[in-house]
């Protein structure tokens, strides 16, 4: 007989995702400020715990091969939204500027589901630029632009600014999304977790409807995570809605506590 070719599940480890055990130990013993053997030893047990029991939605976990690309990848991406914002700016306030907005297809190198997405993502952060639509099958992006007079050169900018790290990153020997996608996770709980803790203590009427927006914004947040995660962008559109409902929902309580009703 011949042995089996088929791919066996993996088994989770007890340390697949050595950042997420780590903030989650962290956040444990900030939350009850004390280092005494119970809630360090309360801290390991969750740190080891939590991630073999979400195993089946984090996935495998991933290795860091080259941090430095990510890192300077994060420099130029923050660099250009302040500069972008000064761009926006003038040219929303200036009143000699002439804007000529237009449509810039951005083709894509890459395949790689999570590196097609941060790239759309990142291009949508920089103020002047939105991603309008993913189109899989042609293999590119199409970018509304504010102010754009040639481009293809736009395009070429982008690609090599954002998609080239991003090739690097994804389609090379390192991995660094899952530990950012971790890390984000944690903190997105914790936020929620204090949120929820505001809504039901109060004291306030007025410090329940901030807990209740700022809760709002957290689930907005962790629905785009999990878009990442599953690589999919039917969650970007639950997130709208969901932020959408909170701003109504907000303004409405709001309304209501100032004057006494919601609809005059």
């Amino acid at each position: 007989m011949k042995p089996s070719t088929e791919a066996r599940p993996t088994r989770p480890g007890w340390f697949d995702h050595p950042w997420l055990s780590l903030v989650l130990a962290g956040l444990w013993l900030l939350m009850q400020q004390s280092l005494s053997p119970a809630h360090v030893l309360w801290a390991v047990v969750l740190a080891l715990l939590v991630p073999r029991l979400v195993h089946g939605f984090l996935g495998p976990g991933s290795r860091v091969h080259a941090a430095g690309a990510v890192a300077r990848l994060c420099g130029v991406v923050l660099w250009d939204i302040v500069v972008s914002n000064l761009v926006v700016a003038r040219t929303v306030l200036d009143p000699r500027s002439r804007p000529r907005p237009g449509w810039v297809p951005v083709p894509l190198d890459t395949r790689h589901p999570t590196a097609v997405a941060l790239f759309a993502s990142i291009i949508t952060m920089t103020p002047g630029t939105v991603s309008c639509v993913v189109d899989e099958e042609r293999g590119r992006i199409l970018v509304h632009a504010l102010d754009c007079d040639d481009a293809p050169a736009m395009a070429a900018q982008m690609k090599a600014r954002y998609e080239q790290p991003l090739r690097l990153i994804f389609e090379g020997r390192f991995r660094m999304i899952g530990w950012a996608l971790d890390f984000a996770f944690a903190c997105v709980g914790l936020a929620l977790l204090v949120c929820t803790w505001r809504l039901v203590r109060g004291p306030e009427a007025p410090d329940r409807v901030l807990a209740l927006d700022t809760l709002y914004v957290n689930v907005v947040a962790l629905v785009v995570l999990l878009g990442l995660r599953l690589q999919t962008t039917l969650l970007f559109e639950a997130a709208l809605l969901v932020a959408l409902l909170g701003f109504v929902g907000t303004v409405a309580l709001a309304r209501y506590l100032s004057r006494g009703d919601v609809i005059e």
